[in-house]
């Protein structure tokens, strides 16, 4: 067995090698024909003497190159030290929340005391870095660390991070764009200094690895084995933790976030052969390294509107095939009846008069109430009329996209019989920001028509995926679960990286992105309120069939349900009603799980009462969330989708804390 293990690793090797030789036979190539006559024997002094072209060269290709390098390499590593000691092959810096919450860090302390170095940058993104890390370990230990538990936790902090840093960049609105593409993984450079500190980190890092590896390869086994056999195991897998937290904090501080990486670049070592724990660090660096030189050098190859595109959006891109082929099996048994029944089930007081009545005291209150330079106020007659035919398109379009998810979300959680299910979750929002996006690149992106089949395919799309990988009742609900979360996390990067190209057809994405309402017309507020209020009726004509799918497939089927049948009519109509609303509200706001919940705690115990009473709360919520980002920072405006977020997340966080999965 050891030869054949030798051999392996060395067979490993030889496609590391092969791989990363071809990405610089593509380097080689770019640079000639960047620079087809230049001199490279005696590049850097000709660059200190000002020669442009060796200035260029020296100064912003080659420290290019050497972080795309290095970059590839630490990630590669962080992945690599990430699955072993928490077995999980999902785990990377991405999908772990760690990058994140690093480029959260920087960004707000980079917003609030401009001009910041290297070395405050790096420990900031440490401190940002660490806390996330933390923040996972502690949602999933109730779940015993799970492969599940770990990888819903991470990708949902991803989710509440990245909406958190989209609200710094939208009152960072002098540096947004350059804030945003340094956070999507821009790897440009004006000198050598962040190839020296990733250089000056990684170095240490590989040394402190060397002798690391025997102890890493027992993480194979079970934790008592290893004690057994002298090992420290928490002491270990800390230190083995901070170690690769660090190397990925000071990459997000150098160049941003750059996913998936980190989580093809080992699995690749392990296609290749590489079993041995150091042939798998070796070749996993290889690997990255040639990845993200190859990727780099393909954008830059293509044209000057492909190099616009960060190379870490794109890797998000590259990654998502080998993140949806890892998740391809349910790693968690079947939900039970019982399970997928329990969140409707519970018997309450009915309240529906009491949340009607506030429901409309608070759209009323978003109409009259308000701010303005002299303060708050109560308008009167006159100037309520004035403000009238700009503020009733706003609260209406709010209320009817609140409305709206709500009820794509109650249904979504009956169709996949899994109570921490909702559009934003599970990626069928960015599915529909991406439709949107790519039916406005094909046709004329002033009709709105467009806008809306593109938004409606893109969200039919991922609920059929989910749809897909739930039939039958074959798929866990959590597993599910991390299959939309991952195809949201992979869509909103695709999303944000076409945001960045300089084509002014894509700028109205980043109002979408954000989730703001200020630029709802009539006629979209009551196209919006039409779509929701035709969705709320026909989720009640819908109810039987949405009653049975909440108790799985199989007993739907025993019930006389024809599950294609139903499952096709819920998918039709998630998708609409997701579709539409999010070009209001944009991709996340959490509306789709936190009304139905609320729902529920207020008494919704059948079908058509929970709808009803979902669609009131979501209304609500969405037109305060609108009101509170009009007001709470006057004169400046926080997006709606994006305050409902900084509730939302929190609240799903808590309750994937108390809820087992």
């Amino acid at each position: 067995m050891k030869p054949r293990a030798q051999s392996s690793s060395a067979n490993a090797l030889i496609v590391g090698g092969l791989l990363l030789a071809l990405a610089l036979v593509l380097t080689g190539f770019n640079l000639k024909a960047a620079f087809p006559q230049l001199g490279w024997h005696d590049l850097a002094q000709r660059a200190r003497e000002g020669d442009l072209p060796a200035a260029i060269a020296f100064y912003s290709a080659l420290p290019r190159i050497a972080v795309a390098m290095l970059c590839g390499a630490g990630l590669a590593l962080c992945g690599t030290i990430y699955q072993q000691v928490l077995r999980n092959p999902l785990a990377e810096p991405s999908t772990l929340g760690v990058s994140s919450g690093a480029y959260l860090a920087v960004s707000a302390l980079s917003w609030l005391l401009p001009g910041l170095g290297m070395p405050e940058r790096i420990l900031i993104a440490m401190a940002g870095a660490g806390l996330a890390m933390a923040l996972v370990l502690i949602l999933a230990w109730g779940h015993g660390l799970s492969v599940l538990a770990l990888s819903l936790s991470g990708l949902t902090l991803n989710l509440v991070f990245g909406s958190l840093a989209s609200m710094i960049i939208t009152f960072h609105r002098d540096g947004m764009v350059s804030l945003s593409f340094w956070g999507s993984g821009a790897l440009r450079q004006n000198d050598w200094g962040a190839a020296e500190t990733l250089v000056f980190t990684l170095l240490p890092a590989a040394v402190a690895l060397l002798p690391a590896t025997r102890s890493l390869s027992l993480f194979s086994v079970e934790d008592e084995i290893m004690a057994g056999l002298g090992v420290s195991v928490r002491a270990f897998r800390l230190l083995a933790l901070i170690l690769a937290t660090w190397i990925a904090a000071v990459i997000v501080a150098c160049v941003g976030i750059i996913g998936f990486v980190g989580l093809a670049a080992p699995w690749l070592a392990h296609l290749f052969g590489a079993r041995r724990m150091a042939a798998r660090l070796l070749v996993s660096a290889t690997t990255g390294t040639a990845l993200l030189l190859a990727t780099d050098q393909l954008l830059i190859a293509s044209g000057p509107m492909a190099q616009s595109i960060p190379a870490g959006s794109l890797t998000a891109l590259l990654g998502a095939p080998v993140l949806l082929w890892l998740l391809r099996k349910p790693r968690a048994t079947p939900p039970t009846a019982a399970a997928g029944a329990s969140v409707f089930s519970i018997p309450r007081a009915p309240t529906m008069p009491a949340v009607l009545v506030l429901a409309i005291l608070g759209i009323a209150a978003a109409m009259m109430i308000g701010r303005d330079a002299h303060g708050w106020h109560i308008l009167d007659y006159d100037r309520f009329a004035k403000v009238l035919p700009w503020r009733w398109p706003r609260v209406l379009g709010s209320a009817a996209a609140g409305a709206a998810l709500g009820i794509a979300g109650s249904s979504l959680q009956r169709l996949t019989a899994n109570p921490m299910a909702s559009p934003e979750v599970l990626g069928v929002s960015s599915g529909a920001i991406l439709g949107a996006l790519l039916a406005m690149f094909i046709a004329s992106p002033d009709l709105p028509v467009t806008q809306n089949i593109g938004a409606v395919a893109g969200s039919g799309v991922v609920v059929a995926l989910l749809a897909l990988s739930a039939r039958r009742g074959r798929s866990a609900a959590g597993h599910v679960l991390m299959v939309g979360i991952g195809l949201g996390t992979v869509l909103s990067a695709i999303s944000s990286a076409i945001a960045l190209l300089p084509d002014p057809r894509f700028q109205i994405l980043q109002l979408w992105i954000v989730g703001s309402t200020d630029g709802i017309s009539p006629l979209s507020a009551v196209f919006m309120a039409v779509v929701a209020m035709a969705g709320l009726g026909a989720a009640c004509l819908l109810r039987r069939w949405q009653a049975m799918l909440q108790l799985g497939a199989p007993f739907a089927i025993a019930g006389g349900v024809a599950v294609g049948r139903a499952q096709m009519a819920m998918l039709m109509l998630v998708s609409v009603l997701c579709a539409i609303a999010t070009l209001i509200v944009g991709p996340l706001s959490f509306i789709g799980l936190m009304a139905p919940h609320l729902a529920e705690k207020l008494g919704g115990r059948r079908v058509v009462s929970h709808l009803l009473l979902t669609a009131i709360l979501g209304a609500l919520i969405m037109v305060l969330a609108d009101w509170l980002g009009r007001n709470l920072s006057f004169p400046y405006e926080i997006p709606a989708g994006l305050l409902a977020t900084l509730i939302g997340g929190p609240y799903y966080l808590w309750l994937f804390h108390k809820r087992a999965t």
